[in-house]
């Protein structure tokens, strides 16, 4: 995947995960490669979704919106099966 092919997916997980979840609780959604993290294996993907809560905690935030993230990693990991 390319620089551009990057970009343009990692905007559209960014319109979709935003869309997804309650207005303001989620800031933006970074698309890691895996040149970009060692942990990663060649060709895999991350999704790092950057949080907003109230009291800053994000065991609250995680809590709250539990089922919409396990809706949200099944229906990418069957669109993308690359990413995590």
């Amino acid at each position: 995947m390319d620089q551009a092919q990057a970009a343009r997916l990692e905007r559209q997980i960014n319109r979709e995960i935003i869309a997804r979840f309650p207005p303001g609780s989620v800031d933006r959604v970074a698309l890691v490669r895996d040149h970009e993290d060692p942990a990663l294996e060649p060709g895999e993907l991350l999704i790092r979704v950057f949080a907003q809560t109230p009291d800053g905690s994000l065991d609250t935030w995680a809590q709250e919106h539990q089922v919409g993230m396990r809706r949200l990693r099944r229906e990418v990991a069957l669109r993308l099966p690359e990413t995590q």
